[in-house]
């Protein structure tokens, strides 16, 4: 019965570890491994390699586990943001582009510096897709 209870209590001990350092998941397996090991411990109190087996093996495939499902939604969730979500939004020309004289363009409801892809001028009114960011300025051409 004390095996049940160190089992139990080194899995108390990994989740407050785990608390403490959240997004590792290394704790959390242990965590799992050690209930699981416990619950060995009160069916075959005296089997101590059984127990310690079913803890090596739960804490294992729980962290393979874990890992798969953490990298799976950081994949997934790949998106840009700021001022690179305008790549490929349509706008238009709000004061002419030439090759040495950025103008503005107007995405969406927010007015921007620009410039052309192919240095060729652009006149005010002209349709524009922009196709890069570089820096603060936009790099459009049109469509």
């Amino acid at each position: 019965m004390t095996l049940f209870y160190f089992w139990l209590s080194a899995a108390l001990i990994s989740i407050i570890l785990e608390i403490g350092h959240p997004g590792l998941f290394l704790f959390l397996s242990f965590a799992a491994g050690g209930a699981l090991a416990a619950v060995a411990a009160w069916y075959y109190p005296e089997a101590l390699v059984y127990q310690a087996s079913v803890f090596l093996i739960t804490s294992i495939v729980s962290f393979i586990i874990a890992r798969m499902a953490l990298s799976k939604a950081q994949s997934t969730s790949h998106h840009h943001t700021n001022i690179y979500a305008l790549v490929g939004k349509h706008g238009m020309v709000v004061e002419t582009i030439s090759p040495f004289q950025p103008g503005y363009v107007l995405v969406g409801t927010e007015r921007w510096l620009a410039r052309e892809l192919h240095n060729e001028i652009l006149h005010q009114g002209t349709k524009v897709v922009v196709v890069h960011v570089a820096g603060a300025s936009l790099i459009v051409k049109a469509e």
